[in-house]
């Protein structure tokens, strides 16, 4: 049985939430303007899950979105994408990263 590799840029990851981490990185990467400068946090408990987004701080906008469209979007697309596995899933936007 062989292993996926780890999506680029998530840290704390464990291998059974790849899919629901490859889906945050893959809407993320879609909404930002730099791709290159997303970096996702994954912690979890038996009960939650939590990603918390770092990107790029020209990018912080474009991931909350007007009055919070698109955060609260992406939160609703994690929590139905991940219900069967956890009570609980968080995301957050953690501090913007320095331009390279």
């Amino acid at each position: 049985m062989s292993s996926k590799p780890m999506p680029p840029g998530i840290t704390g990851h464990h291998k059974t939430d790849h899919a629901l981490s490859l889906l945050v990185v893959k809407i993320v990467h879609a909404v930002v303007e730099h791709p290159d400068q997303v970096k996702i946090e994954a912690f979890s408990t038996q009960s939650q899950y939590m990603l918390r987004i770092h990107v790029h701080a020209e990018d912080v906008g474009r991931i909350i979105g007007r009055r919070g469209a698109t955060i609260e979007s992406l939160r609703c697309v994690t929590a139905g994408a991940g219900a069967k596995r956890y009570r609980l899933i968080r995301v957050e936007i953690g501090e913007p990263l320095s331009g390279a």
